[in-house]
C-alpha cells in the first residue's frame, strides 16, 4: 500500500491488511475531496464524502468467504444500516449471488440467496445496473470445471440513487486477478439538461413531472416535491431493460445489446412467412360481416373522423419519436390541424407513406417480476 500511494501523490488513502493471501481493503481519495472516517474492520471500511453541494457515505465491503461464516456478513450489513447515514453507496465483494442466473458452471442453494435478499430488503439497498460482462469472479479453470459468479457489486440507497438518478456501474476487464475490477460512474445528470436540445417547451415543470411518473391523479399548480420526482425516477428504473437472456443462454447486456435482440425477435415476429393455400379453408368458414355492416366500414374517410379520434386520445400519452404527445396537436390545433388532417388523409386514401411516420416506439410491459427473456414482456 505504502508502494501504491508513493505513485499516487494527487491521493490520500487507507488500509486495512489482508488476511493472509484473502481479504485485504484499501480506500484512497483525492486530497481536494473532503473525506471523513466512519469505521473500519477486517471486513469493511466507511467513510462519508462531503461535496461542495452534496455530502453521502460509501462503505467498502468484503464479505466472509466461507458459508458457514456467511451470516456474519450479513449482520455487520445491518449494523452498518442501523447507523445513522447519508445516502449510502456499498461497495465490493460480497461472496454471494442474489440470483441463480449470476452463477455460471455451478449452483447456489436457495436459502443462500434468500439470506442475502433478506438483508438487502432490510437495509433498503437496491444494485445499479452495470454494464460489460456479467460475472465478476472467474476460478481460472476450464471445461466443466470453471466457475464463474457475480459476486461483486455496488448497492444504494434510494436516497443515493435520487442525488446520482444516472450512475451505472462498469465490470472492467480481469487482467491479472480472479476479480474483475468494477467501477462507479458518478452523473447527477445536471450536465445533459443543461444541454440537450428541447423541441418544444410549452408547458410547465409540474407537468413534465407528471407524464413521467404518470401519477395522473395530480393536476397542474402543483408544485414539484420530493415524492413526484423519486415516483418518476422510481417508475424509470423499473422500466429499464439493462440485461437480456436469449434462448441459447447468452447473457446480453446494455443499451446496445438489449436491442439488438429485441430488434432482432420483433423482425422475427412481424415478418410474413408468406403462406399459401389458405383459399380453400376460407370457403368453408361462414361469414360474420354482412353487407349492411360493411358499408359504413367502406365509406371514404373524413376530416370530422380525424378530429373526433384525436380529441379520445389522452392528452399525455404515448409520445412519438419526436417527442411531441397528443397534447401539443390539441392545444396548437388551429396552426397545424389542416395540414395534418390533409397529408393523413392522402395516405389513408393511397398516397405513399414518407419511411419516418412509419417507425414507431414499442413498449414491452413485464409479465412477471424481474423479466430477462424478451419473452418474459407483451405489447
Amino acid at each position: 500500500m505504502q508502494k501504491v500511494r508513493a505513485c499516487l501523490d494527487e491521493y490520500n488513502g487507507m488500509k486495512v491488511d489482508s488476511m493472509g493471501k484473502a481479504g485485504g481493503l484499501a480506500f484512497l481519495w483525492r486530497k481536494e475531496v473532503t473525506c471523513t472516517f466512519r469505521s473500519t474492520s477486517v471486513h469493511h471500511m466507511d467513510f462519508n464524502i462531503h461535496g461542495i453541494e452534496v455530502s453521502w457515505r460509501v462503505t467498502g465491503f468484503y464479505g466472509w468467504p466461507a458459508m458457514s461464516d456467511r451470516h456474519l456478513s450479513w449482520e455487520l450489513l445491518r449494523l452498518l444500516c442501523s447507523q445513522e447515514t447519508d445516502p449510502w453507496l456499498c461497495i465490493g465483494d460480497f461472496n454471494e449471488i442474489l440470483y441463480a442466473n449470476e452463477m455460471k458452471g455451478g449452483n447456489c442453494p436457495q436459502w443462500q440467496m434468500t439470506n442475502f435478499m433478506e438483508v438487502v430488503d432490510d437495509c433498503g439497498l437496491r444494485d445499479i445496473d452495470f454494464e460489460g460482462y456479467e460475472f465478476t469472479y472467474d476460478n481460472g479453470q476450464q471445461d466443466e470445471y470453471n466457475r464463474q459468479s457475480r459476486i461483486d457489486r455496488a448497492m444504494v440507497s434510494q436516497a443515493w440513487m435520487d442525488m446520482f438518478p444516472r450512475a451505472k456501474l462498469l465490470h472492467l476487464d480481469r487482467e491479472w486477478s480472479d476479480h474483475a475490477p468494477i467501477m462507479v460512474i458518478l452523473d447527477r445528470g445536471e450536465h445533459e439538461e443543461k444541454h440537450r436540445t428541447k423541441l418544444f417547451r410549452f408547458e410547465q415543470e409540474e407537468t413534465f413531472w407528471r407524464q413521467r411518473s404518470r401519477a395522473l391523479w395530480l393536476r397542474d399548480r402543483y408544485r414539484n416535491t420530493t415524492y413526484f420526482y423519486r415516483k418518476a425516477s422510481q417508475k424509470k428504473k423499473k422500466n429499464c431493460i439493462s440485461r437480456l437472456v436469449t434462448d441459447d443462454g447468452r447473457s446480453h447486456v446494455g443499451t446496445e445489446a438489449v436491442s439488438k435482440v429485441a430488434i432482432e425477435y420483433f423482425k422475427g415476429l412481424f415478418t410474413s412467412c408468406r403462406p399459401t393455400g389458405f383459399e380453400d379453408t376460407l370457403t368453408v368458414i361462414d361469414g360474420r360481416v354482412t353487407e349492411e355492416m360493411n358499408a359504413p366500414l367502406r365509406e371514404d374517410y373524413s376530416e370530422e373522423e380525424f378530429i373526433a379520434a384525436l380529441n379520445q386520445m389522452h392528452p399525455l400519452k404515448a409520445p412519438g419519436l419526436d417527442g411531441i404527445n397528443v397534447l401539443f396537436y390539441q392545444t396548437y390545433w388551429h396552426i397545424v390541424g389542416n395540414s395534418v388532417i390533409q397529408m393523413v388523409l392522402d395516405i389513408l386514401r393511397g398516397a405513399p407513406i414518407l419511411d419516418n411516420l412509419n417507425k414507431t416506439l414499442i413498449v414491452l410491459i413485464p409479465k412477471k417480476k424481474a423479466p430477462d427473456k424478451i419473452v418474459d414482456f407483451g405489447l
